[in-house]
């Protein structure tokens, strides 16, 4: 595999590893798509997005690689008592990959962005909570 890939399952591992106040289990995609009726159970992809290599020394790269993190869920209502659930959740897991090291790719999450807390436009038309994570990771090699 290549080393984007190895990055982002390194990340789901994490995740799935650890225990929020929402259950979940994050997958690796290359489409962030989803079916609504798949998206009854809540849905946690990881997508790689894009890399940068620059030379940091003579002898040494640093990468920069960007990933995606999308959470979304069919909602029954949209209520702030079935949201707020849900942004508490993304909150939790920007606090939790934030300065992340993940030793077996050696890589340091720098940055986590979250440009859509919860999409007004899914939650209004579709009833479905979708909020997008932005990951800054760099290493070296």
């Amino acid at each position: 595999m290549s080393r984007i890939t190895d990055i982002a399952d390194a990340i789901v591992a994490d995740l799935n590893a650890e225990t929020f106040s929402v259950v979940f289990t994050a997958e690796r995609a290359w489409v962030p798509s989803f079916d609504l009726p798949d998206l009854v159970d809540l849905q946690v992809r990881v997508i790689p997005a894009q890399k940068e290599t620059a030379r940091d020394t003579r002898d040494a790269w640093a990468d920069t690689h960007e990933m995606h993190l999308g959470v979304m869920q069919k909602l029954d209502a949209v209520t702030n008592a079935v949201i707020d659930p849900l942004v508490g959740l993304v909150q939790e897991i920007e606090d939790f990959l934030r300065g992340r090291k993940f030793e077996s790719v050696a890589v340091t999450c720098e940055g986590v962005d979250v440009p859509v807390v919860a999409d007004p436009l899914y939650l209004r038309e579709k009833r479905t909570f979708q909020s997008v994570l932005v990951l800054e990771l760099k290493g070296w090699r």
